[in-house]
């Protein structure tokens, strides 16, 4: 079997158990995952899980509010490389989320590195949508606050960034970066002089 084969097979499991999960089951997805601290998922709703205890936490949480579900990957795109390999396609879902039918097309990218024979899962990113986040707020659905949602067990986290003069990272707050000041040379006396010679123009 090819590596890229050997990807298909981890991505057809994990989207098993993804279709699990929105039947109520999270269960499938503790065989999916990676159990190193530096895995990560972002989900619909916003923020970062990172570290598979939030991340189980997350799918757990969906599992109990979702029903009906189904999600199918398509335009599927493989690269791999020696030891770690991504996926990306489009997944199509229909589900029913506490009391509303969700059908939406995501943008997903899939992560998976090779650990012993296996290829396990070490992040899962989907398009930020704000409908379903907008669920949040409407009568009879739980708070952040409540067991049950999973926006209760994903935090919002500052990504590392470096743009425009700001430094960023998920352990500090937003800090101006100072730029090194560039080395300057001394006025001639020739061009004093002409800064005077023009100071004295009506």
């Amino acid at each position: 079997m090819s590596t890229e084969e050997d990807i298909r097979k981890a991505s057809d499991k994990f989207y098993a158990a993804l279709n699990s999960t929105l039947n109520g089951d999270w269960t499938p997805m503790a065989d999916v995952w990676s159990r190193n601290p530096d895995v990560s998922a972002m989900h619909p709703i916003d923020g970062i899980a990172v570290g598979w205890d939030e991340i189980r936490a997350s799918w757990e949480n969906f599992a109990k509010i979702s029903s009906n579900g189904r999600v199918e990957l398509r335009d599927q795109r493989i690269c791999v490389g020696e030891d770690l390999a991504y996926e990306t396609g489009r997944e199509h879902v229909n589900v029913l989320i506490a009391k509303d039918q969700v059908q939406a097309n995501y943008r997903v990218s899939n992560v998976y590195r090779r650990e012993g024979s296996e290829w396990r899962m070490v992040h899962h990113h989907v398009d930020f949508d704000p409908t379903v986040l907008e669920m949040r707020k409407q009568p009879g659905y739980q708070s952040s606050n409540v067991k049950g949602d999973p926006l209760g067990s994903v935090r919002t986290r500052r990504p590392s960034v470096l743009l425009r003069g700001i430094s960023c990272s998920s352990t500090s707050s937003c800090r101006a970066v100072r730029k090194p000041r560039l080395p300057t040379s001394r006025p001639t006396r020739q061009a004093r002089q002409q800064g005077r010679d023009l100071s004295s123009l009506p």
